[in-house]
């Protein structure tokens, strides 16, 4: 199979000290996607050509709690695209981030997050096997085609992250 894709993608983003503990960040997206897809018997795609679209919004303050050692992230991003059947999709995540020294950082986050589906699973159609008449795993007199199916109603996925780690700088090199 074949395809042409044509992508364009625009990003703004802005950061700025909002009083004297905050750091705030904020952006813009949009993505444009059109593909041409040329399948066979093997895979193929329907339709054959599609156009994505995605925009999204996020901001983000990180707040400084206590001097250079301890700060609060809050954030969420905003997200509409060609395959939630939801109108908009909510990111939002929380960190602590604690700089136990110099070369030493401690942290946890919470988040939600959300996996757009691939053009493959929801439009392919992909011929994985095609067992001859009569054969072992085909009792049937007529050859036997083990097919794939996507699923055109695949919505996004949502994961909901729980996360800590720890973080050393073993050496001033930047190398």
């Amino acid at each position: 199979p074949e395809e042409i894709r044509d992508t364009i993608d625009l990003d703004v983003q802005h950061t700025f000290q909002a009083a004297s503990r905050n750091n705030i960040i904020w952006g813009l997206n949009y993505r444009l996607s059109n593909d041409d897809t040329t399948g066979n018997f093997v895979i193929s795609l329907d339709p054959a050509s599609r156009t994505q679209h995605l925009l999204s919004a996020f901001a983000q303050d990180e707040i400084r709690l206590i001097g250079d050692e301890l700060f609060l992230t809050i954030g969420t991003r905003i997200e509409k695209n060609s395959f939630s059947t939801s109108s908009l999709e909510w990111e939002p995540n929380i960190r602590l981030s604690w700089n136990t020294s110099d070369t030493q950082t401690l942290w946890g986050s919470v988040a939600r997050a959300v996996r757009v589906p691939s053009r493959i699973e929801q439009a392919a159609t992909i011929n994985g096997a095609l067992i001859p008449a009569g054969e072992q795993g085909n009792a049937l007199p007529l050859p036997l085609a083990v097919t794939i199916m996507s699923d055109p109603e695949l919505d996004t996925e949502e994961v909901i992250a729980y996360e800590l780690g720890y973080r050393q700088q073993f050496s001033e090199s930047t190398h």
